[in-house]
């Protein structure tokens, strides 16, 4: 029997954890999600209800999970929204960045 270890580790001031570009490690995952997409008839098909998702179809035969889409569209949505949220924050901390430079520079001008 294999012996399993895990860890909690308290971070203080830390409120979440948020996992980035990781697409790699989803298309991966749900490689089977990604090839039946092939199929499908539609290449922007969200694997909802449109005719010819060969998603909907393999869930329909039994032969793929609902529920395991369900978790690939929810990685899917994290991801993107993790994705913008660090794209916005990386601009706004060059924004902050420009600003402070522009502030030396006018103090080391003396121009203010």
């Amino acid at each position: 029997m294999a012996d399993f270890f895990s860890t909690t580790t308290d971070t203080p001031g830390i409120r979440e954890l948020q996992l980035i570009d990781c697409d790699d490690g989803i298309r991966h995952t749900f490689a089977d999600i990604d090839a039946l997409a092939t199929q499908c008839r539609f290449n922007n098909c969200k694997y909802l209800a449109k005719p010819g998702c060969a998603v909907q179809h393999s869930i329909a035969q039994g032969t793929l999970d609902a529920r395991r889409l369900t978790n690939y569209q929810k990685l899917n949505e994290e991801q993107a929204r993790n994705s913008a949220s660090l794209k916005e924050k990386r601009t706004q901390e060059r924004q902050f960045s420009n600003m402070v430079k522009s502030v030396k520079t006018l103090k080391a001008n003396k121009t203010y």
